[in-house]
């Protein structure tokens, strides 16, 4: 057995400024985020398709991407996400109307930490619209599948993604604005929304060490918005909408 000194440990400093500049620069700004889910409705119609496999793509795709920022989940989980994962879909009190969510499960399996989890998406319009369109509906067939009912290929998704965001013209040279930005911006959101950080990480698979290491810029945010609460009383808060 190799004895090992501690003069010989490598301690690397945690750099927190790059790591808030890093997250800052890979998620969407508001503006961006509500360019990208409207400029998806017109791209993905069907008068500007050419056939029909590949209005259905872009539908599963666009729905993907909303399914994505609306639950917080990793890609390959999303991805891996069954008919029979969907639990059941809710009524819920939204500032005073009525709203739809869906209650579902992830499998260990499919888990990047290895455990179960159940959790809400935040609008029921990305899974409704594509158990309209689904032509493989069987309980074990994934809810995001291509044509053939294949798990979405990192080619057909790389190609999506470049052609949305140049659509709807959303420059990325300052930005690494890639599918799991849409997780950076699910947290970020619900963060600033009021949501606490113990039932974000329960929702998004992590601890809660892991989101305070990476989102810790955000504190400093709720503090302003604590310290000027008393200034902004009275004034109605425009809402995110993450679901359009």
């Amino acid at each position: 057995m190799t004895d090992i000194s501690a003069d010989r440990i490598e301690i690397r400093e945690f750099d927190r400024v790059k790591l808030q500049a890093n997250v800052r620069r890979d998620t969407f700004t508001k503006k961006k985020w509500e360019r990208l889910y409207k400029g998806m409705r017109s791209f993905c119609a069907k008068k500007n398709c050419g056939n029909d496999t590949e209005y259905y793509e872009r539908q599963i795709s666009r729905n993907y991407i909303l399914g994505l920022a609306n639950t917080g989940m990793r890609t390959g989980e999303l991805e891996q996400l069954q008919w029979r994962d969907i639990i059941d879909y809710r009524k819920t009190d939204d500032y005073g109307k009525t709203k739809e969510v869906v209650f579902l499960q992830v499998r260990a399996d499919t888990s990047k930490v290895r455990k179960d989890r159940r959790l809400f998406c935040r609008d029921s319009g990305c899974s409704r619209r594509t158990d309209e369109i689904s032509i493989n509906r069987g309980a074990d067939d994934l809810v995001f599948a291509d044509y053939k009912g294949k798990r979405l290929s990192e080619r057909k998704k790389k190609a999506f993604w470049e052609q949305i965001l140049d659509f709807c013209k959303i420059d990325t040279s300052d930005r690494n604005i890639t599918y799991y930005s849409l997780r950076h911006f699910y947290v970020t959101q619900s963060w600033k929304g009021g949501v606490k950080l113990r039932d974000i990480a329960n929702s998004c698979g992590n601890s809660i060490h892991q989101l305070e290491k990476t989102y810790y810029h955000l504190d400093e945010e709720t503090l302003m918005d604590t310290a000027l609460k008393d200034e902004r009383r009275g004034k109605k808060k425009k809402k995110v909408m993450l679901q359009l």
